[in-house]
């Protein structure tokens, strides 16, 4: 399984990768915490959309990080520091620290851009190297 994490399914057109996946056959949900713009239907919240929360962070990071045949995709660098601001650090330092080195991450957003030596700085700090950037026009 492939978990695909965002703050909000527009970040990267995250929706839109995991649909992409699952066009593939290949089993993938998406993890977000807000839809603000109300991209994900109830149809969506059956088949393959997640909203994080207290309740399953910890089930989510662990399913996606400790088992080998999953994988993670962060949706911009953003969401780890979201992610440390909304749930006890302590959790995702066990896992998502631990295995950061491993999870690639998508570079979405004029954010990037405009911070590059900020993210870059984090990334490197991390170690986290498996990087893909999207610039949108």
């Amino acid at each position: 399984m492939i978990g695909v994490v965002c703050k909000h399914p527009a970040y990267g057109a995250a929706d839109n990768i995991v649909r992409a996946f699952r066009s593939q056959n290949i089993d993938a949900k998406l993890l977000y915490l807000v839809d603000p713009y109300k991209r994900i239907t109830e149809k969506d919240k059956k088949e393959f959309a997640i909203r994080l929360g207290k309740g399953n962070i910890h089930f989510w990071l662990k399913e996606l990080l400790t088992k080998k045949e999953n994988r993670m995709f962060l949706c911009s660098t953003t969401i780890i520091q979201t992610l440390f601001k909304k749930f006890n650090p302590k959790i995702l330092k066990r896992y998502l620290l631990n295995s950061i080195n491993t999870t690639p991450i998508f570079i979405t957003g004029t954010s990037y851009i405009r911070k590059l030596k900020y993210f870059n700085r984090f990334m490197n700090n991390f170690k986290i190297w498996p990087r893909f950037f999207i610039y949108e026009n």
